[in-house]
């Protein structure tokens, strides 16, 4: 009896150290998994222990002004990518003194009101000239409201109109095959007023831009070379809006430069001419001054492009066609400043 007793404890004994030696193991197997992984990311690294982003330098950027209705435009992407890269600078280059990594996607904006919209026709030359390159991938508000912006094949808006935009790319796919993103967004009859960083029409403008780079999913990221604006005829006509052009031109800059983390994004401006303004002479003024001031900057001379007779506010197919080899040609001048 004795002896089966002392075997039985021994069994017990045996059974127990098992269960226990098994439970140490299965509570010591992730922190084995941790360091693994910890020690491959230190060879990775070169040594330094990667951290996790914290509030402060967290890629997503917000629209300022309206804290309850806050625009994240890198949250909902679908890459783990933000538009652009923390400390990423904006001194892309097409003459060859380029800093933007190979692989990250150009981006161009174009905005403004209706002769960023355009009004060149369709019927004036070749259909073919505007058919978006290969290499380019386009997206616009085609009809001019806030609610059809979408991809397109086409520069043509509306199936019929075309704007700078179509002189702008071609010109730019003739001196590189580099992948480009342009994105224009263009409202009739704004003044820059209406495009206030806490305004339902700025908002929809970086919801459009998020909108954009995510059915594009860059895996390595944008770089934000420049924002083309044709904008302000319709402040000319409005003494108060005249005379504040510049602060309100320099809040809209320094905002989507922030939002979009592109503190040296171009800024290419289209000079205000509209027809019998009283007040054309202080927005252009506004526009010089922000285009001295901000090396970045850019102004192009539009006065003596060919208008449309039925108006004699819109530039014609011609004069859209001049217009954006003026963009073009200011976008090269300032991408080849040191």
């Amino acid at each position: 009896m004795k002896t089966r007793i002392n075997r039985t404890n021994f069994n017990c004994l045996f059974v127990a150290a098992f269960l226990f030696l098994s439970n140490f193991a299965i509570a010591v197997e992730p922190e084995i998994d941790e360091v693994l992984t910890e020690t491959k990311q230190l060879n990775s690294t070169g040594g330094k222990k990667a951290t996790e982003p914290t509030p402060d330098n967290s890629p997503s950027s917000t629209v300022k002004g309206d804290h309850d209705n806050n625009i994240d435009i890198a949250s909902k992407s679908s890459s783990p990518t933000p538009l652009l890269d923390e400390g990423s600078q904006q001194a892309s280059d097409i003459s060859g003194n380029d800093t933007v990594a190979p692989s990250k996607m150009r981006v161009i904006l174009m905005a403004g009101q209706s002769n960023m919209h355009g009004k060149g026709s369709r019927k004036d030359y070749d259909r073919s000239l505007g058919d978006v390159p290969d290499h380019v991938t386009y997206f616009s508000n085609t009809k001019g409201s806030l609610t059809d912006f979408k991809q397109s094949d086409s520069f043509y808006n509306s199936s019929y109109f075309f704007g700078p935009e179509v002189m702008f790319v071609n010109s730019l796919t003739n001196e590189t095959d580099e992948n480009f993103v342009v994105i224009k967004f263009a409202v009739s009859s704004t003044t820059l007023n209406d495009w206030a960083p806490d305004g339902e029409l700025y908002k929809t403008f970086i919801a459009n831009i998020r909108s954009a780079l995510d059915d594009v999913s860059n895996p390595n990221g944008y770089q934000f070379d420049a924002l083309l604006w044709q904008q302000g005829e319709s402040d000319c006509y409005n003494r108060g809006l005249a005379i504040n052009y510049l602060a309100n031109l320099e809040n809209f800059v320094a905002n989507l430069r922030k939002d979009l983390q592109a503190p040296e994004m171009s800024i290419i401006l289209g000079m205000a001419t509209p027809p019998k303004a009283k007040h054309d002479t202080e927005v252009q003024e506004g526009q010089r001054t922000f285009a001295n001031e901000d090396p970045h900057a850019k102004l192009i001379m539009t006065e003596d492009l060919v208008r449309r007779e039925k108006d004699r506010i819109h530039y014609d197919s011609e004069g859209q066609l001049e217009l954006g080899t003026r963009f073009f040609e200011a976008y090269q001048e300032l991408k080849k400043t040191p």
